[in-house]
């Protein structure tokens, strides 16, 4: 914070490497990790030494704040102002998170359904995207995404599966989650999409430079380093 170093932190190769094996797997690629909370405010830089290559790559990035979630928001006098069922339309209003770019609104639908033999399961819940935003195009004060209420029960009625087994279903909660993540994520998130174009314009994006310790040379190299935050805002009691 304010260019003052305050913590040095050191990763540790893991074995613990949940991605699948498939036409791009690469058995020989090491994955990093470190136990440590991210502090907001500050920025983190990274270094990675190469003893082979003699070449150390660095980064750069401001930690991803919360979201304040304007509406639908809980108080003491009113615990919650969010009406279910939707009559007309559902929205959400929230404000700009630090070093943030770019948002992503979800809203995730809970319930219960009770089968005949009165035993109870809970599937996955329902994502149902409210909205994208980029930093251009968020609003001064704050944001607002709005979602028409015959899109909501058209997607419960296509994502729930009917079953002979199930007697009747209850709502449980509903969640808001908006993530919010880092400029430079935000490029190189629209640097990899896949270009639908014959001339394949689209280029690449890293904001990460390799120091090669002999030659003194320095140049980019492919990656990213960049941040994100995820809010959630639970509402139960409907």
């Amino acid at each position: 914070s304010k260019n003052n170093l305050l913590r040095t932190i050191y990763f540790d190769t893991t074995t613990n490497i949940v991605k699948e094996q498939g036409i791009f797997d690469y058995p020989t690629q090491l994955l990093y990790e470190a136990d440590f909370s991210l502090k907001r405010g500050c920025n983190y830089k990274l270094y990675v030494f190469n003893p082979y290559t003699k070449k150390i790559v660095v980064g750069q990035t401001s930690v991803v704040d919360t979201v304040n979630l304007i509406y639908p928001k809980r108080t003491i006098i009113s615990p919650i102002l969010l009406s279910f069922p939707f009559k007309t339309s559902f929205y959400t209003s929230f404000s700009r998170a630090e070093n943030a770019y770019y948002y992503d609104v979800t809203l995730l639908y809970y319930y219960t359904e009770v089968l005949s033999d009165n035993s109870k399961r809970q599937p996955k819940p329902i994502k149902i995207n409210l909205g994208k935003v980029n930093g251009e195009n968020f609003a001064p004060k704050y944001q607002t995404s709005e979602y028409q209420s015959y899109n909501f029960y058209t997607t419960l009625a296509k994502e729930i599966v009917d079953s002979i087994q199930v007697v009747k279903r209850h709502t449980d909660s509903l969640v808001i989650e908006i993530t919010s993540a880092g400029q430079d994520l935000y490029k190189y998130m629209l640097a990899s999409t896949p270009s639908n174009t014959i001339n394949q314009t689209i280029g690449t994006y890293t904001n990460l430079t390799a120091y090669n310790t002999d030659t003194k040379e320095d140049k980019y190299v492919l990656g990213v380093l960049s941040t994100r935050s995820i809010t959630r805002f639970h509402y139960d009691d409907l």
